[in-house]
Parts: structure tokens; C-alpha cells; sequence
């Protein structure tokens, strides 16, 4: 399936709050998330791709995200700008939350991403490893690494993402 210009809406309004999610969890603000969904919007519109079902459309946005995400960080790096401080974008119902979520945003991307790709996309391995361009076992390793810090910053405590 292409995706045309009558297709879109229907495209847009099923995967932006989730590209918006991985954009959010990478950069940690919201401008910056908006700006992320348009542009990785923006080249599957100018994309002449064939997409086989909406699953493989959904791991192509994703990746896609995630190439704009790495774009934008390297040029506030490159520009010597500080990267944006979180804003609330989670809905956080009580304090446990609100802890985990702040490990969470103090974890590296590579650790952050590939935890929120599993427990808030319900991401496989391979899954994960495709959208964040690595070979499944590193994949595996990042999220097995990312619930250890987790688990080394909130002192052991039982946590539920």
C-alpha cells in the first residue's frame, strides 16, 4: 500500500500519538516532538514506498522518528544549544509514577527508547532492533541494561512501567 494524499488522515490520526510518543521519549520536549511527527509526516507523504500491511508503515515511522530525533540532537550539539528540559507530556497519577518516569528521562537515549518501544508500543526485540537500526541481541542487551540502571536508581524498589 502507497500512502496517498486521501489516505493520510486516516494514517496520521492511527500512528501520530505514537510517533509523537517516541519522539517525546527521545528529546524530551514537546516542541521538539511536534516538530519531529511533521517532518517524519512530511517524508511519508514525499515517500513512494509500497508498504506490505500497516505494521511494516507503523516500524517505518518509527525509524523514520528516530532518524529525525538523531538529526535534531546532533544539531543542538553541533550549535552548543542545551537540549530542552522535559515537559508534561505522560500522564502521571501518583508519585510512584512520577519516579520511575524520572529514572526513566535520566536513562541515555539508547536505554530510554528501546523501554519505551516495549512497554508503551509493545515492541518485540526484532522489532525494536529494526526501528533503532541495531542487530536484535544488542537490542535485547539495551533493554536488559536499561532495567538494570532503572532498577540501580530507584534503589531496587519493584516499579511498573
Amino acid at each position: 500500500m502507497i500512502v496517498t494524499n486521501s489516505e493520510f488522515r486516516n494514517v496520521y490520526a492511527k500512528w501520530s500519538k505514537n510517533v509523537f510518543g517516541v519522539a517525546y521519549c527521545c528529546l524530551l520536549n514537546t516542541e521538539a516532538a511536534n516538530d519531529v511527527l511533521q517532518q517524519s509526516f512530511v517524508k511519508l507523504l514525499e515517500s513512494s514506498i509500497n508498504f506490505e500491511d500497516d505494521e511494516v508503515l507503523k516500524l517505518w515511522l518509527m525509524e523514520t522518528c528516530l532518524e529525525v530525533c538523531d538529526k535534531y540532537l546532533s544539531s543542538i550539539k553541533s550549535q552548543k544549544r542545551e537540549i530542552p528540559r522535559p515537559d508534561n507530556f505522560y500522564d502521571i497519577k501518583d508519585a510512584q509514577q512520577e519516579k520511575v518516569l524520572g529514572a526513566i528521562f535520566r536513562l541515555p537515549v539508547k536505554y530510554r527508547v528501546p523501554l519505551h518501544l516495549y512497554y508503551c508500543e509493545d515492541y518485540e526485540t526484532w522489532e525494536i532492533a529494526k526501528v533503532t537500526k541495531t542487530l536484535p541481541p544488542v537490542a535485547a542487551s539495551n533493554l536488559k541494561k536499561g532495567r538494570d540502571e532503572l532498577r540501580k536508581m530507584l534503589h531496587g524498589e519493584e516499579w511498573i512501567c
